[in-house]
């Protein structure tokens, strides 16, 4: 998708007519700009107007495109990719957020020695955050973590009280 930047103007002065949709829907992504490094001059209409549908190239489209690099190194197996594909699901960086595939791909993570994701998994286990709360299982992960070297984990098997 190409992305071009505009400058919004009175009606009387735009170039084009744009709607703003979802991404889904759109042709083009827009960078707003101050006028005179604008390539071209456009105003906001409803939708059944609109020469052009696009959608504003913002942060999370950048996060987007970053988040689908980090998963195309989390699905070869790089268990820091996995890691912070983990951390974008968390966190809805890049993508919708959702624990339960935060958890998975902590845990994948985790099965390959990532201390962080070995914190995470245990964390994920006490609070019952994308998996079912067992605080057997975050004991586990914590201790696990911390024999990784993680200071964090530590923390989290203190305060666990098991």
């Amino acid at each position: 998708m190409d992305t071009i930047k505009v400058a919004v103007v009175d009606p009387y002065k735009a170039d084009i007519k744009i709607a703003l949709v979802n991404e889904s829907k759109a042709r083009f992504f827009i960078e707003l700009t101050d006028e005179s490094q604008a390539e071209m001059k456009v105003t906001f209409v409803e939708e059944s107007l609109a020469d052009y549908k696009v959608a504003t190239a913002n942060k999370s489209f950048q996060e987007y495109s970053k988040f689908e690099s980090l998963l195309a190194s989390a699905k070869s197996g790089v268990p820091s990719a996995q890691f912070e594909v983990g951390l974008c699901y968390e966190e809805g960086d890049g993508v919708k957020m959702d624990k339960r595939e935060a958890f998975k791909w902590y845990k994948e993570a985790a099965m390959r020695g990532h201390a962080r994701a070995q914190n995470a998994v245990g964390l994920c286990y006490e609070l019952g955050e994308g998996v079912a709360e067992n605080k057997l299982e975050a004991k586990r992960w914590y201790q696990q973590s911390a024999q990784n070297g993680c200071k964090e984990a530590e923390i989290h098997l203190s305060e666990l009280g098991l």
